[in-house]
């Protein structure tokens, strides 16, 4: 996944690491926050071929959890 953030110019702010969960149910036990540059790039990088592949492959490996 590092290949497919670098070619759109992301970086990632945090991941894993300490965290406590202040309200809310705990869903989760990892967090990861990434930067695009632009809108426009981080709406790129997730439509495309490699993330999209990269996204399946967790998903048919319940490897991880997306939330909106």
């Amino acid at each position: 996944m590092p290949a497919i953030l670098a070619k759109y110019g992301a970086r990632v702010l945090t991941r894993g690491g300490r965290y406590e969960t202040l309200e809310g149910p705990e869903r989760f036990n990892r967090f990861v926050v990434i930067e695009f540059p632009t809108f426009e790039q981080g709406v790129a990088c997730f439509y495309s071929a490699e993330y999209r592949e990269a996204a399946a492959f967790r998903r048919r490996n319940k490897v991880g959890r997306t939330s909106s």
